[in-house]
């Protein structure tokens, strides 16, 4: 599981890592949670990609304190983010430098069946795949939560 890969020492206020991040899979498609071409710039768009080896399908992720985590790219060390801080359905998603926005955090909600949804703080939606879609390069957007398997998403760690 995605949560005991975290050492919380209390008594010295540090959090160590177990691994170097983590890699989202999209439950109906089997692809992970990608910058579109391995981007390091602002406003490049998330996909889904088949499982590989590229840092740009790491995840690291930093809990704010509140029940909320900050998700960022390992290759860019930008932030999953709502552009515009947009509360609509169908908003694409991108990544982009972490400017402290409640657009730019999310909520891992456990499902119970080792998968998770990401819901965001500030539309309190969850990000899904567009359609549903289980083709290469997919968009990831932002949707009203519902039941299909495109916004479920299982978190496998990376050693």
């Amino acid at each position: 599981s995605w949560n005991n890969q975290l050492v919380i020492d209390v008594a010295a206020g540090t959090i160590t890592a177990r691994t170097t991040g983590f890699r989202f899979v999209n439950v109906k498609s089997g692809m992970a949670l990608d910058v579109e071409g391995g981007s390091t710039q602002n406003n490049a768009d998330i996909v889904q990609t088949a499982g590989s080896d590229s840092e740009s399908q790491v995840w690291r992720l930093n809990y704010d304190g509140s029940g909320y985590f900050r998700i960022t790219n390992s290759k860019s060390g930008k932030v999953l983010d709502v552009p515009d801080e947009s509360t609509a359905d169908g908003v694409e998603l991108i990544q982009y430098d972490n400017h402290d926005g409640d657009n730019q955090v999310w909520r891992i909600v456990d499902l119970g069946n080792g998968q998770f949804k990401l819901r965001n703080k500030k539309s309190n939606k969850v990000a899904a795949v567009v359609q549903g879609s289980t083709a290469e390069g997919a968009a990831v957007e932002q949707r009203t939560e519902g039941s299909g398997d495109e916004q479920r998403w299982t978190i496998v760690p990376v050693p």
